[in-house]
């Protein structure tokens, strides 16, 4: 693509997102993926390589992941125990639409708060939170709000384990531990669906009309049918992330 500048124009390669809609509208967005959306066995293949480049260490697809330690992959005990969390960063979201407030929550700590509650009483786990690595990146008035809200989550779950955004601990290894993971609105989800584990949102997200996630709205959501773990369908992750590589608009 070509670039104006004040000298003139300068080519340089690049992706731009162009389409009859805003980049923000959530339903179109995954409506022209499905329309494009087809089951190939070359998804599963892509999918293993775009993990693989988000994984690898010192990586230029996931920055966030750089310093961690080193992902086992397939290598960790089978047995999951761990009840994984996922907080994202929702304030970029702010704004975006009605679209994207769907959730009775005040905020994702909420969330969070009322799905450990809701889980305590059928099913025996652990419960980690893993904050994530950008948040040492916002404003300070920011990082007190939500470190104010962890705070009162530790007090009310002390079992709760917080990772903190500087930790080196593999977020894609805490995956690979988890019987469920929880997002807000994290891409995570997406990973963690084609990695066949079971992911719960919070909030709309990018991919949950399309890929096989389910949803926590409300406190009615919070029943025992919704919570249990399922058999994922992971060729919808890999068909998806493969349907918004050849689209342009990943």
């Amino acid at each position: 693509m070509f670039l104006e500048t004040r000298s003139g124009y300068r080519m340089e390669n690049g992706r731009f997102f162009l389409a009859d809609f805003r980049i923000h509208d959530r339903v179109k967005r995954q409506r022209k993926i499905l329309a494009t959306l087809r089951e190939s066995p070359k998804s599963s293949e892509y999918f293993r390589s775009w993990l693989s480049a988000r994984t690898s260490e010192n990586s230029s697809a996931n920055i966030f992941g750089r310093g961690w330690e080193v992902f086992e992959g397939e290598g960790i005990a089978k047995e999951k125990t761990v009840n994984l969390f996922l907080n994202s960063s929702t304030d970029e979201f702010w704004g975006a639409g009605s679209e994207w407030e769907l959730e009775d929550w005040q905020d994702q700590y909420e969330a969070v708060d009322k799905t450990i509650s809701a889980l305590k009483r059928f099913d025996a786990g652990e419960y980690v939170l893993r904050l994530h690595p950008n948040l040492q990146n916002k404003n300070l008035t920011f990082v007190r709000s939500e470190l104010r809200r962890i705070g009162d989550l530790k007090r009310k779950h002390p079992e709760l384990e917080i990772v903190s955004p500087l930790s080196k601990k593999n977020t894609y290894q805490l995956m690979r531990q988890s019987k469920r993971v929880i997002v807000a609105l994290s891409t995570a989800g997406v990973e963690a669906s084609g990695m066949g584990i079971p992911v719960w949102c919070t909030k709309p997200t990018t991919y949950d009309l399309i890929v096989d996630v389910r949803r926590i709205f409300s406190e009615s959501d919070l029943n025992l049918a919704n919570l249990s773990v399922y058999e994922v369908d992971e060729t919808r992750a890999h068909d998806f992330l493969m349907a918004c590589s050849e689209e342009g608009i990943g």
